[in-house]
């Protein structure tokens, strides 16, 4: 609204002549020339009240406008550009307000009733400068107003440091140049420098204004573009001052995770923001990422425009003094830093006494703006006028217009930091240098330059190593300190995006699910894991086993062999001990048979623990079944027999059928092949067959396996029960007889500790839920019933041949009721003991 109204006046100056703005000072500091440049810069602080403070800004501010001072002095000294050409310049103070610059403005304006005398009296008179072009200060919002209401009266201005993005339209700003890039690249490079060390989780503060406003915007734009996001974002009023600093920060403070903070500020508020978290003890808590160049504070980088001091300026500001310079404003400023007032006495003072002294490295860009103006001027002058060399009022008259700017765009030559050219924007290409503020061997703080950004390539490039504080979360294996919302979820875990983008809860998946895409689980197929390095596929599950490396399969397998060397020791003593009566009495033909077994069943057990295949399958489960009916049948026809004779004999009956060695050997022979044919018949049906079985879905184990199918499993293993019943019957029915006769009680032992055996294996091996646990209660049940039949009716005969005299035996043995011929002919004998 201000605006607007100031501009209203100004319509009104035009008319009625000159306006004056009460309480603001006409102060300048100003020079005449053949051609005048006007410049306005920030010299006192920001009024809220007021169109300008009292108070004289910093030794800083004045190093602005003495640069461009300097710059047109040695122009005017050297001769090079404009020979007979002598530049001046009317340098305003806009008191860091936009409005006040907007009535500086006012004065490079001509009023409506200044006519040709006017025109000519002296600049130092008259409130009018007439001026063909001014240079802008540091303020972008102050230079937006001025551009746009110099472009009303075709009057171009170049900007040294004004970088606002806004500056580059040209639908607006027609007459605006400048000889640095805009806060678009400054943005851009902030970005870069973002990305180069993975900060995606940044806070954002900026000053109010069209330099802090649109750069940020620029920034946060180009941030979100790139999966950058914001955790707190922080808009500084002029205003407020101390007070917003300190809310600034506690809220800056609040986010844990976002250590880097970007700062799209004026220098007074960047200056203000640390200078405050210093004071909290929290300078060291952030990265600062300032547009504003390097402050007061530790892991701070910053940007400046890639330019050098102008050469001979640091000896010239330097040795200025009040009394040696026209500088209007001077004395103010020997009066704040040494309260000495030089217009009431003498003060031996320099610049290099004022405490905050530093030396300011974008002098050069005010030399290159004066540049910009002079081959600018050079090229009109000699295109378009060249007679009005010598005759100032022809020469400021042949500037006037658009042919100024059109020149001055199309000029190039080499300035502070190379070759000055301009794109169709006005904006030169330019390069930022990036600065880091660190700290040498002895404490003492720098400022180094570690990298540059180049407009023209858009490329960032990190020369020299960056150096963090790190009381705080140090970073990667790279040392760079973290800024990020959530870390990537571990292996086997998926994000739970949250509001922000950058923002996630990390999941775990279950065991048996692998990751889809970071974002979800899936369940991994049967017999497959999740990898256990990524957990993103699922890869197959090594199969478990039984291995004679392994405890147990190793003792089966020990077991196993001594049986077998057993049973082909006891084999050998058998046929070799064929005719003795002590092997004839024991039945020897179906004590063979029983022997084969044996055997069968410990090849079996073998079998059953190795590593399952298809054949191992197929031996496992004919094994099974005719290994016993081979051990069991011959022990049923021995004990059926055995029963047979007594009953007959207590009944006083002639002897019974079907007693004699060939029947009985006959019907063992019956009851093993009907257990081959049922085998043979339940394994066609149901074949074996080796298979691979996840027990548990949510465990992460596999296990290779016979198959032995349940319905193929019971009738051979009912018909073997059955055989095993009925012999432990009838050798129930036997204990009584006499003492070792036929070996009834050592058969009544042996299939009693069988039964019980198998009374604990079925419920066992039915109820187990491991293949391997159900193959080793199989291989066990079968060596031990090996073992017992062994040591039941083979040991104590192979004992007897060797250690007992035969004298000393009496044989119980059937005689006359055999009838037949082979191993049981003769009488029937009641003796029951060996001779005395």
């Amino acid at each position: 609204m201000r605006k607007n109204l100031l501009i209203y006046m100004e319509l009104i100056s035009s008319v009625f002549g000159v306006f004056n703005i009460p309480n603001l000072k006409e102060t300048g500091y100003v020079q005449d020339g053949d051609i005048l440049l006007g410049g306005i810069f920030r010299v006192h602080d920001y009024s809220e009240k007021a169109p300008c403070s009292d108070r004289i800004r910093s030794s800083k501010s004045f190093q602005y406008f003495e640069a461009m001072v300097y710059a047109i002095k040695q122009l005017n000294t050297e001769r090079k550009i404009l020979p007979n050409i002598t530049l001046g310049f009317a340098i305003l103070d806009d008191c860091n307000r936009d409005q006040t610059a907007l009535a500086r403005c006012l004065r490079f304006v001509p009023p409506a009733s200044c006519c040709k005398d006017c025109k000519e009296s002296s600049i130092t008179n008259n409130p009018y400068h007439e001026i063909s072009g001014v240079i802008s200060g540091t303020n972008s919002q102050n230079t937006l107003t001025a551009a746009t209401f110099l472009e009303v009266f075709k009057i171009p201005m170049v900007g040294a440091v004004s970088t606002s993005e806004s500056l580059s339209d040209k639908d607006k700003y027609s007459y605006f140049m400048r000889v640095v890039p805009s806060d678009k690249y400054q943005a851009q490079v902030i970005v870069d420098i973002l990305l180069l060390h993975n900060w995606t989780y940044v806070s954002a503060v900026n000053s109010e204004g069209g330099y802090g406003e649109i750069g940020m915007r620029a920034v946060l734009e180009l941030a979100r573009e790139n999966g950058i996001c914001i955790a707190y974002s922080r808009q500084l009023s002029k205003a407020r001052g101390n007070i917003e600093y300190v809310e600034t920060v506690q809220n800056l403070a609040k986010q844990k995770n976002a250590r880097v903070v970007v700062m799209f500020v004026q220098g007074s508020d960047g200056t203000g923001i640390i200078r405050v978290a210093k004071s909290m003890g929290l300078s060291q808590r952030f990265i600062w990422i300032t547009s504003d160049g390097v402050n007061a504070a530790s892991d701070l980088v910053g940007l400046e425009d890639a330019a050098e001091r102008a050469q001979g300026f640091s000896n010239y500001f330097e040795s200025i003094t009040p009394s040696n310079n026209r500088d209007p404003w001077l004395s103010e400023l020997w009066l704040r830093e040494f309260n000495c007032d030089p217009l009431m006495q003498a003060c031996p003072y320099r610049m290099t006494d004022i405490p905050d002294y530093s030396p300011y490295s974008k002098t050069a860009l005010f030399s290159d703006t004066v540049k910009t103006f002079a081959y600018g001027i050079k090229s009109v002058v000699k295109e378009k006028c060249p007679e009005a060399v010598g005759h100032r009022l022809q020469l400021r008259e042949c500037l006037r217009g658009g042919e100024l700017l059109a020149a001055m765009r199309n000029v190039s030559f080499f300035g502070s930091y190379g070759l000055v050219r301009f794109d169709e924007n006005g904006d030169a290409d330019g390069k930022y240098q990036i600065e880091q503020l660190q700290k040498d061997q002895n404490g003492k703080r720098f400022v180094a330059s570690v990298g540059i950004w180049d407009k023209f390539r858009k490329v960032l490039d990190i020369t020299e190593p960056l150096y963090w504080n790190f009381n705080y979360t140090i970073g990667s294996e790279s040392n760079i300190p973290e800024s990020v919302c959530s870390k990537p979820c571990n292996p086997g875990e998926y994000a739970l995006q949250q509001e922000l983008k950058c923002c996630w809860l990390c999941k775990k998946c279950r065991e048996n699910e692998r990751v889809l895409n970071g974002t979800g689980c899936e369940l991994c197929p049967v017999l497959t894991w999740p990898d256990e390095n990524t957990f993103d596929v699922c890869v197959t599950i090594d199969a478990t086993y039984l291995q004679f490396n392994q405890p147990l399969p190793l003792v089966v397998l020990v077991l196993c062999i001594i049986g077998i060397i057993w049973c082909w020791i006891v084999l050998f003593v058998y046929f070799q001990n064929w005719k003795e009566r002590l092997i004839k009495a024991t039945s020897r033909e179906l004590s063979m048979i029983t022997m084969f077994g044996v055997i069968i069943n410990y090849v079996t057990a073998i079998c059953i623990v190795a590593k399952p295949h298809s054949g191992n399958c197929y031996i496992s489960r004919i094994g099974f079944h005719v290994g016993l009916a081979v051990c069991y049948g011959p022990l049923l026809s021995k004990t059926s027999r055995i029963h047979r004779i007594f009953e007959s004999a207590k009944r006083g009956k002639q002897k019974p059928s079907f007693i004699s060695n060939k029947a009985v050997i006959v019907f063992a022979v019956i009851l093993i092949a009907f257990q081959g044919v049922v085998t043979s018949i339940t394994t066609a049906l149901y074949p074996p067959n080796a298979l691979l079985r996840m027990p548990v879905e949510t465990k992460r184990y596999v296990e290779q396996l016979c198959d032995l199918p349940l319905k193929g499993l019971i009738p051979p293993l009912a018909y073997n029960v059955l055989l095993l019943v009925s012999c432990a019957a009838y050798a129930f029915k036997c204990r009584n007889f006499p003492e070792n006769f036929n070996e009834s009680k050592y058969i009544f032992a042996s299939v009693s500790t069988t039964v019980f055996l198998w009374s604990a294996f079925v419920p066992t091996y039915f109820t187990a839920f491991y293949a391997e646990h159900k193959a080793l209660l199989l291989a066990l049940v079968l060596v031990l019933n090996s073992i017992v039949l062994t040591l039941s009716f083979y040991a104590p005969k192979v004992y007897a041949l060797y250690y007992v005299d035969e004298d000393k035996l009496i044989i119980n043995n059937m005689t006359s009721i055999g009838g037949g011929g082979g191993s049981g002919g003769g009488r029937l004998s009641s003796k029951v003991a060996p001779e005395k």
